[in-house]
């Protein structure tokens, strides 16, 4: 255990080793758990790296170390929540097979390109989830609402990397509903975040649909703007991200 002094004055990014599901050669838990498993794999993740940021690991290491830490931290939430998004809404697109795939297919490759080019994969990331998969129940509106919740959630890697941002047409999305479907899982429960913080993503979603000839009318009601489904995403989040 290393006390104040020690951790300010000496980089110990090495004893990061220490976080369960963090290897010394890899420091990346997404090789430890099967692509089927997408669930559990963000949770392990987020685990992981919530454990590799701390103080007594990263003090005293260079920027370049403390930037790589933070970025995978900010990069994987981002998609995992995303993704928990898309698997515990009721818009009946996510209950497909095919989705789900789909969705995990993005993750998995965004993850292997961006290891030599992080901002290159910033915004295949933001594409691969506008992406419509052809299934009967989707239409390209509810893929639009994972694309604009993948800007917001990917905002931090982006800036911890210095990347250009790519502007990207958004056009009408989905009203998602507040009907969530929880399967039993052995997920270990994750600390939620200050209310504040699910506050700040419906306020940048808000400001995301409002925005000048971004986001056209929610889908099924051409009389409401997009910004209205904030009131249903901030409802929605703060449980989202206890599973």
């Amino acid at each position: 255990m290393h006390d104040l002094a020690s951790s300010v004055k000496s980089c110990n990014i090495a004893d990061t080793q220490n976080c369960e599901h963090i290897d010394e050669e890899k420091k990346d838990v997404w090789e430890f758990v099967p692509e089927s498993q997408m669930n559990y794999k963000c949770a392990t993740m987020e685990k992981a790296l919530t454990c590799a940021v701390k103080p007594e690991f990263i003090d005293g290491c260079t920027e370049k170390e403390v930037v790589r830490y933070h970025a995978n931290k900010a990069y994987y939430d981002a998609l995992c929540k995303t993704y928990r998004y898309a698997y515990l809404q009721g818009v009946d697109c996510f209950a497909q097979p095919e989705v789900d795939q789909a969705l995990q297919t993005c993750m998995t490759n965004i993850k292997r390109n961006r290891r030599g080019h992080p901002c290159n994969a910033y915004p295949q990331a933001r594409k691969c989830f506008r992406t419509r998969v052809e299934v009967s129940t989707c239409s390209q509106e509810d893929f639009n609402l994972l694309g604009l919740l993948t800007d917001v959630y990917l905002r931090p890697y982006h800036d911890l990397n210095g990347c250009d941002w790519e502007d990207l047409a958004t056009g009408p999305i989905a009203t998602p509903t507040t009907t969530i479907t929880i399967e039993e899982t052995t997920i270990a429960s994750t600390e939620l975040p200050p209310t504040s913080a699910s506050t700040t993503v419906a306020d940048d979603v808000t400001a995301e649909a409002s925005g000048p000839n971004k986001i056209g009318k929610v889908k099924g009601d051409s009389s409401r703007p997009a910004a209205t489904l904030v009131t249903v995403i901030g409802s929605v989040f703060l449980f989202t991200l206890l599973v």
